[in-house]
Order: structure tokens, then C-alpha cells, then sequence
């Protein structure tokens, strides 16, 4: 009877329910994957053309990211944005945008020149921990719609863009749910797109599942 209650509980430790009906002993359970969820913003500076313009603006950027295992990780995001200035593409001052004073005939100065930006992607993501560290590299593709407008004279220049974005980044734990961090990206198909941003990321699991 001693011997038969040990079996039964040796069984209980150690056996599981395999693919089937039948119990699977013996051996070690497999380890399954689990996928560890997180929302990120992004708060950042930007650059990029726009109908032959240079254009800087300020971003924020929310989108969910979900990680399967240690390393790999996809996501979505959209950017909403404003443009701050705007110069030609060589990075020259723009000419004026404006109407005609009736009094002096001269043109006003291009200022009140801005603009506002949005972006939605998709991205994936290689990313390696190192104690409360985590480092990572993304690449990003989507679209871009943006349009430079003058207090004078309107819209001065619009249009959608396709975007690829290479990106590095380094994260901080601050918790084991919560991390800040700040990357950097270049647009592959124009160097002169460029992204910096400083992040915040709130994690639905501790340490995404990673510890």
C-alpha cells in the first residue's frame, strides 16, 4: 500500500497529459512560448521631405508591441505629429510664402510656415537583455501623410509617403512592468529622415516573461 501511494504520487509529480489522451512521464515538460504584451509612447523630434521641402516637426507615437520569447517582438504604431520649420531641401531658408502688402508692395517674410503629420507602421524587433538593460534593433515600414501650410496662402505642399525605418534603441527597467528608453532611427530609402524619440513602455507581464 506504501509503495502503490508513492507510485501515485510520483506519477502526479512528474507525469503530464501529452498531445492525446494518454499521460507523458518521465521526461521534462516542454517548455511552450508565451507571448508578453506591452503598450509604448513615444515622445520625439523628426525630420523629413515634404514636396521638396525639409521639414521638422515634434511626434508622439502609441502602439502595442507583443513579444514571443526572448528575443524576437512585433508591433503597430501611429505617429501623430506637428511641424515646427520648414527649409528647402539643401536646408537653405525658404522663400517667402505670402501675399503682397498693398501698401508698400513687398512681400512678408515666410514666416507662419508649419504643418501637421501622421504616420501608421508595423514593425519587428530583435531585442537582447543584459540585467535591468535591454537593447534592441527594429525596422519599421508604413505610410506617412503630411502637409506644409502657410498662414497666407494655405497648403503649400502635401503628400503620402512610404516609409522603411531602421532603429536603435536602449531600454531601462525601472520596474519589472515599467521601462523608459530612447532610440534613434534613419529612413532607409532617404538618409536625411531621421527620428529621435525618448520612450515609455507599460508591460502587461513582468519582464515580459523573460525571468
Amino acid at each position: 500500500m506504501v509503495l502503490g501511494a508513492s507510485a501515485s504520487v510520483a506519477a502526479a509529480d512528474e507525469c503530464y497529459r501529452g498531445p492525446g489522451t494518454y499521460l507523458v512521464c518521465g521526461v521534462e515538460r516542454p517548455h511552450r512560448a508565451r507571448a508578453a504584451v506591452w503598450y509604448e509612447a513615444e515622445l520625439g523630434w523628426t525630420r523629413f521631405d515634404v514636396g521638396g521641402y525639409r521639414a521638422d516637426g515634434e511626434l508622439l507615437r502609441v502602439g502595442p508591441r507583443v513579444a514571443f520569447g526572448p528575443l524576437f517582438y512585433v508591433g503597430a504604431e501611429a505617429d501623430f505629429g506637428r511641424v515646427s520649420s520648414v527649409n528647402n531641401a539643401d536646408g537653405s531658408a525658404t522663400g517667402a510664402f505670402g501675399r503682397t502688402d498693398p501698401t508698400s508692395g513687398e512681400m512678408p517674410p515666410s514666416g507662419g510656415l508649419g504643418g501637421s503629420f501622421g504616420a501608421v507602421k508595423l514593425l519587428a524587433g530583435l531585442h537582447a537583455n543584459a540585467g535591468l538593460l535591454s537593447g534592441a534593433a527594429e525596422l519599421a515600414g508604413g505610410l506617412r501623410i503630411a502637409a506644409l501650410t502657410s498662414e497666407y496662402t494655405g497648403v503649400v505642399a502635401s503628400g503620402d509617403y512610404a516609409v522603411v525605418e531602421g532603429r536603435a534603441r536602449l531600454d531601462l527597467w525601472l520596474t519589472p512592468r515599467v521601462t523608459v528608453g530612447a532610440l534613434a532611427g534613419v529612413d532607409l530609402t532617404d538618409r536625411n529622415n531621421v527620428t529621435v524619440a525618448l520612450t515609455v513602455g507599460l508591460h502587461f507581464h513582468r519582464f515580459d516573461r523573460v525571468r
